[in-house]
């Protein structure tokens, strides 16, 4: 071996000392750059508050949206922080949305006998597609917004860290049909001459979502300026499926891979990834997007499991796109199926001596 072959090899070494993360580059596994690693959990039924929180941090969660009594001093001693839910899926009779006529038919088709690849408040695979789980609020009445600041009251008194936002979209996928809704797409079709009914429709629609959730987290920093708010845009908003950027969210959740069977495209996953992550901050600097995985094991929908290779590729995708931020769905699936598990476990941890 000569002096320079030596001297290349020692150079090298050094390299992989000082500098280890390029050991685990985008393709490979640890968490890379995601500092906020959120998991939603609906399915740990039967586990202890101790349990749930520490498997949550075995997985390599730093945050995790459960509902139990102790839940938040339980994430507090094992040092993850607690986020809690607010649900805009049970609104009271006269406050829901209303849809139009044909989509009523659509819906009691629907309840009769679900279509094939129903998405379940996912982007539709069938046009004209309508959610059957209704009652969403109608985010154009103040009562709906009088509901989200009772609730933020309470989950601020419940001690949580994180406020985590859920079912703030349309039972139809684009809006709402009521009065009030109604006369705010005429208005804005009168004060913005040249677009077509649809695209005002559209547009007011989205507007309405984004100013609702941008009151909410007004609200919740007005009184606890350092508490978190985050979301998973749900359901989807056809017109703009990535609509969240404009939010002032500081964690704002997005779909970029689906629960449901026929599984998006790796390409489409790589798409939507990219674009949450680059549309971060462009309205609002303080807004970090987080791209969403939904993962199902468990019955009734065992059927729409993701192979481990799969979830491994969605994850190195989030990784790779520059995301800073990651959310999961759901925490009893992925344990229910350990090498579902392992891989998530090996991909958002970050390797010992990593980063």
């Amino acid at each position: 071996m000569t002096r320079l072959t030596s001297l290349i090899w020692v150079l090298l070494f050094a390299a992989l000392i000082i500098f280890p993360s390029t050991a685990t580059a985008a393709g490979g596994s640890g968490s890379n750059g995601l500092a906020w690693k959120m998991v939603w959990a609906w399915s740990t039924a039967g586990m202890s508050d101790a349990d749930v929180v520490a498997q949550a941090k075995s997985l390599g969660f730093n945050v995790l949206e459960a509902q139990s009594p102790g839940i938040v001093r339980e994430c507090h001693r094992q040092g993850i922080k607690a986020a809690g839910l607010i649900y805009f899926g049970s609104a009271p009779e006269g406050c829901a949305q209303v849809i139009s006529p044909t989509e009523e038919a659509t819906l009691r088709r629907e309840e009769a006998a679900l279509p094939p690849a129903y998405q379940y408040g996912g982007e539709p695979v069938r046009h004209g597609e309508v959610m059957i789980e209704g009652g969403l609020w109608c985010f154009d009445r103040p009562e709906a917004l009088e509901f989200g600041k009772k609730e933020i009251d309470r989950v601020i008194a419940a001690g949580y860290d994180v406020i985590a936002l859920d079912y703030i979209g349309y039972q139809n996928y684009h809006a709402c049909f009521c009065p009030i809704s109604t006369s705010r797409h005429e208005e804005y079709l009168k004060t913005h001459p040249g677009i077509s009914r649809k695209a005002a429709t559209d547009e007011c629609s989205r507007d309405s979502l984004v100013s609702f959730y941008n009151a909410l987290v007004a609200y919740a920093k007005s009184k606890k300026p350092q508490i978190v708010v985050t979301a998973h845009l749900y359901p989807c908003f056809i017109p703009d499926p990535i609509y969240g950027n404009r939010t002032s969210l500081d964690y704002c959740g997005q779909t970029v891979s689906w629960f449901f069977q026929p599984h998006w495209n790796l390409g489409r996953v790589r798409r939507y990834a990219h674009e949450v992550v680059a549309r971060a901050g462009r309205y609002n600097p303080s807004c970090t997007g987080a791209p969403f995985i939904g993962i199902y094991t468990l019955k009734p929908y065992e059927n729409d499991r993701k192979t481990p290779e799969r979830v491994r590729d969605e994850i190195r995708i989030v990784k790779e796109s520059g995301a800073k931020a990651i959310q999961f769905a759901e925490l009893g699936n992925i344990l229910n199926d350990p090498e579902i598990a392992r891989v998530v476990r090996e991909e958002l941890n970050p390797p010992i001596g990593g980063h």
